[in-house]
């Protein structure tokens, strides 16, 4: 279960991930190119801030394991 879900959010990074340089693309079209690189990693760090605050604080918690 953990390497699948490792898996999962790695890949699932790489493919978002590869939205960015055509985003870039497009933007520079109608903007500066850094400000369009600018633009682009402002969204990854809100959508890196989002995903870190909807997480789960598990420090002094008992984990327990996955049935199954």
């Amino acid at each position: 279960m953990r390497g699948s879900g490792q898996g999962f959010c790695y890949n699932f990074g790489r493919g978002f991930g590869a939205l960015f340089p055509p985003l870039v693309g497009v933007l520079a079209d109608a903007i500066s190119i850094g400000v369009a690189v600018a633009v682009s990693a402002g969204i990854a760090y809100l959508v890196m801030a989002s995903c870190g605050l909807a997480l789960t604080e598990t420090r002094g918690a008992e984990l327990t394991a996955a049935a199954g």
